[in-house]
């Protein structure tokens, strides 16, 4: 399992979870994998991320107590989703709604990293739901 994990921390991985599924990929600026690349290569942090990247099979286990949480609480819930992640799927979106049907899902025409192509987008989303939810 280790080599498997330890594949998404190259450079061109990186660079792939920024470009996959983006809907103009030769829009993406550059820096933005390239910074992410520059953190991942710091000493001692591909311990980290192999720890981190291995647990989130832990987080199965959880969903059952988050989800009866969101179902009692109902909490304001803002969805900017990546239509084309490669990683989140659209129906792991649509799944959020069977808990939280007032949530505000919004598919996106991006991927993983939906700032890299839709910051614009996503900031007016952001200001408009705080807007109607902060007293």
């Amino acid at each position: 399992m280790e080599p498997v994990i330890r594949g998404a921390l190259t450079a061109e991985a990186t660079r792939s979870q920024h470009l996959e599924g983006a809907a103009h990929p030769d829009f993406v600026d550059p820096d933005v994998w390239t910074l992410d690349q520059h953190w991942l290569d710091q000493a001692g942090r591909d311990q980290i991320m192999l720890d981190l990247l291995y647990d989130y099979q832990s987080n199965v286990a959880l969903y059952p107590a988050w989800q009866a949480w969101m179902r009692e609480h109902q909490p304001p819930m803002l969805l900017p989703w990546g239509r084309n992640d490669q990683f989140f799927s659209e129906s792991g979106a649509r799944a959020y709604l069977d808990d939280l049907p007032s949530a505000e899902l919004h598919l996106l025409d991006t991927g993983h990293f939906v700032l890299d192509e839709q910051l614009d987008t996503v900031v007016h989303l952001i200001d408009d739901f705080i807007g109607r939810h902060t007293p």
